[in-house]
């Protein structure tokens, strides 16, 4: 019997979200969970349940969860300390272990009274962190000192019993958030230097600050710790498409150089971590965090591309329930700019010839972004007639019971500036 299109898609979501009944007259769509669950017989085994995800675990900066097994579902790297590092382990989530060599102040591991470890400016100042770093000091890569201190540092946590992959090397190969520049300062040649402290660690190395990018006569210019590449296994983007100002949303050559940074890193076959700065609350930033991930998905690599957000959660968990969303069999193959992905009628899209969410087959699906600045005239959607519907979110994280589903009104004929959309047929 012939079923019209949108009554087959109607249908069909009815079965992947097995309607059950909370309150007369309601129907709760139930998305599979990444154990099993509801559509189980639909599930791709060989298709992820979610894209690679990362989060701050224990120490100051991240949370406790009790116990950490509730984050393994959702959770594929943390970053954690020395002592939390075996049980998140045993959790099978991926330990990385904070650091920062680059940056370091009294009480600090690698805080010691030799000059020769820090940057000074041309008078001798010792040169001091601004912004979140405030109260410590700029570190000189060129200090064999230093690096022995690093190196010192991490083989005694692991000889005490931690257990990681990765070393996290936050602040890394950047002056950027400074009170001064070091004395006859040469970007390549600090670049050298770390790579060079990088290498004599001896460790796995993700490193940070792939945020810090520019442009040069109107075109996107990516950070030069791309260079870290080299001696490490990949990096993290802070204020990756969202970021953390009253404007939240990158745009124009901010969001550019962002995409050039996620093909350029799928590339080069290492890992970037785009992580969302913006710490509103995850319930009530649907639009911004529809942006991010539209954005994402647009240059998404899945051996390579890793999603952190900030939002704020009940649980304290920051992952979402979208990211389980898993694009496969993109129509037009990765370019290598971001203009490769651009629209005729402005804007950026990308079409997936399938979509899984928790290993659920979706069909088809769509990422679109308009990165303009406000002011800037609207653009229309370029497949008007294809998809019917949009990803949906309600509430916040995955602990929190917040949902992401493909039942979304239509697409709006025309897109303001920082404005995004996931379609679906």
């Amino acid at each position: 019997m012939y079923v019209p299109t949108q009554q087959r898609f109607v249908l069909i979501l009815f079965v992947i979200f097995a309607a059950g009944c909370a309150q007369r007259g309601s129907i709760v769509p139930v998305m599979p969970s990444p154990g099993g669950g509801a559509g189980k017989a639909s599930i791709n085994r060989t298709i992820p349940v979610h894209v690679q995800t990362w989060d701050n675990l224990g120490g100051g900066d991240g949370i406790t969860l009790n116990p950490w097994s509730l984050a393994t579902p959702w959770l594929t790297y943390a970053s954690t300390t020395f002592g939390d590092s075996a049980a998140i382990a045993a959790a099978q989530i991926i330990p990385a272990i904070y650091t920062n060599p680059n940056r370091q102040g009294p009480g600090d591991p690698m805080f010691t009274t030799d000059e020769s470890t820090f940057a000074h400016d041309c008078s001798g100042k010792r040169i001091q962190s601004l912004g979140v770093g405030v109260g410590k000091f700029l570190m000189d890569p060129h200090s064999s000192h230093l690096g022995t201190l690093w190196h010192d540092y991490v083989r005694g946590g692991f000889i005490d019993g931690a257990v990681f992959t990765y070393i996290f090397e936050d602040k890394a190969d950047t002056i950027n958030k400074t009170s001064a520049t070091p004395c006859n300062f040469n970007q390549k040649d600090w670049t050298s230097a770390s790579n060079e402290m990088d290498r004599a660690l001896g460790f796995t190395i993700v490193y940070n600050s792939l945020g810090d990018t520019g442009g040069q006569n109107g075109q996107p210019q990516i950070a030069p710790s791309f260079a870290l590449n080299a001696t490490s296994a990949g990096g993290m983007s802070e204020d990756c498409y969202v970021t953390m100002n009253v404007q939240p949303y990158q745009r124009d050559l901010g969001w550019q150089v962002k995409e050039d940074t996620e093909i350029d890193m799928a590339a080069a076959g290492k890992y970037f971590i785009c992580d969302a700065s913006d710490p509103s609350p995850a319930a009530l930033s649907d639009a911004e965090r529809i942006y991010y991930l539209a954005s994402a998905l647009l240059t998404y690599d899945p051996n390579t591309t890793i999603f952190e957000t900030c939002f704020r959660t009940a649980k304290g968990l920051h992952v979402l329930p979208e990211t389980q969303l898993v694009p496969t069999a993109p129509l037009v193959g990765q370019p290598t700019s971001i203009a490769g992905l651009y629209q005729s009628g402005g804007g950026y899209g990308r079409e997936y010839a399938h979509c899984y969410y928790a290993g659920v087959d979706l069909g088809a699906c769509a990422a679109f972004v308009n990165p303009n600045k406000p002011g800037t005239a609207a653009v229309p959607f370029p497949w008007p007639t294809k998809y019917l519907h949009t990803l949906k979110l309600s509430g916040g994280g995955v602990l929190d019971g917040g949902t992401a589903t493909p039942i979304g009104a239509p697409p709006p004929a025309t897109f303001g500036p920082t404005t995004a959309t996931i379609a679906f047929p």
